[in-house]
């Protein structure tokens, strides 16, 4: 736009983004600890039920990686232990529902 200066978006983005590095920063210390908690058995056995083959769980080292995981809470398991992947997939939506609530209710008083 050429008829006036740039402008600043109406939010405090700099410490949402700051907020969501920091939420991110602990679901990983989580995912570490919750990986190098597990025996190799308890690892391997993991992985094994959520779909993955022995050879791709060969190639996995415990607390180095994110592993993907396609599978997780169905209808029916609401007791069920949740896994650090779910907690990062849920926060990651969350922290993007409450920045754009936010900017939304900025914008469109």
């Amino acid at each position: 736009i050429s008829d006036r200066p740039p402008v600043l978006p109406p939010l405090a983005l700099a410490d949402m983004v700051a907020g969501l590095y920091g939420a991110y920063a602990t679901m990983v210390a989580l995912r570490v600890a919750e990986q190098t908690a597990m025996t190799d058995a308890a690892f391997a056995d993991f992985l094994k039920s959520r779909g993955f083959n022995e050879g791709q769980i060969r190639e996995f080292e415990k607390g180095r990686q994110d592993i993907p995981i396609l599978t997780g809470p169905h209808l029916g398991g609401f007791n069920q232990p949740i896994s650090v992947p779910e907690l990062i997939e849920f926060t990651a939506k969350a922290s993007a529902m409450c920045v754009a609530d936010r900017y939304f209710r900025v914008k469109f008083r």
